[in-house]
């Protein structure tokens, strides 16, 4: 096994655990012991606990853009990118835990480039899914963002999971329009008149 390779071994541990765990599931000693790894090997590799996290979320990246190559073959929101996000586990659940803890500049940071990527991927999609204009679109998706990652976890990410959010977000959407409800900037010139 190469310097390379091991220093890798640490970067893809690290990933998982931050998914399942966050910032707290990142210690030196749980890392090298779920490795089968000493220590020292980890500070041979990266120094400092923050040269960790600067590759992490270079992988994060690295993960997202690849992401993003495989949104082009998407035609739906439900049921396609569903799959696809459920297909994408780990990468999900790091970004999810990079809002949770997002008093961490790093990781607000990060978690808001990453939503720039995925959004110009998925916002023709969304759009369609809840028969609203783009720019109208991405306000309700950005709350219903935020409130998957509220919810979601390693062990509910699941197609029926995440179909029921979309539901009822869906529903929700329908209700407003509904009511006659217009986001700001989206009426007409004629109500004034």
């Amino acid at each position: 096994m190469s310097r390379v390779n091991k220093g890798e071994y640490w970067v893809l541990k690290g990933y998982e655990l931050f998914g399942e765990d966050g910032i707290e599931g990142l210690q030196v000693e749980r890392l090298a012991r779920v490795l089968g790894l000493n220590k020292s090997g980890f500070y041979h590799y990266f120094k400092t606990m923050d040269h960790l996290l600067d590759s992490l979320m270079e992988r994060h990246h690295q993960n997202v853009d690849e992401m993003v190559v495989g949104m082009a073959s998407i035609k739906k929101y439900d049921p396609d990118y569903i799959h696809f996000l459920v297909k994408n586990k780990r990468t999900v659940l790091f970004q999810m835990q990079l809002l949770r803890d997002r008093h961490i500049r790093l990781f607000w940071d990060t978690y808001n480039q990453v939503n720039n990527k995925i959004n110009q991927g998925v916002m023709d999609l969304w759009s369609a899914e809840i028969g609203l204009p783009k720019e109208v679109a991405e306000h309700f998706y950005n709350v219903v963002r935020e409130i998957f990652y509220a919810k979601v976890t390693a062990k509910n990410l699941t197609f029926d999971f995440i179909h029921q959010i979309l539901s009822d977000a869906k529903l929700l959407i329908q209700e407003i329009q509904s009511n006659n409800f217009e986001p700001k900037g989206t009426r007409s010139a004629t109500i004034y008149e």
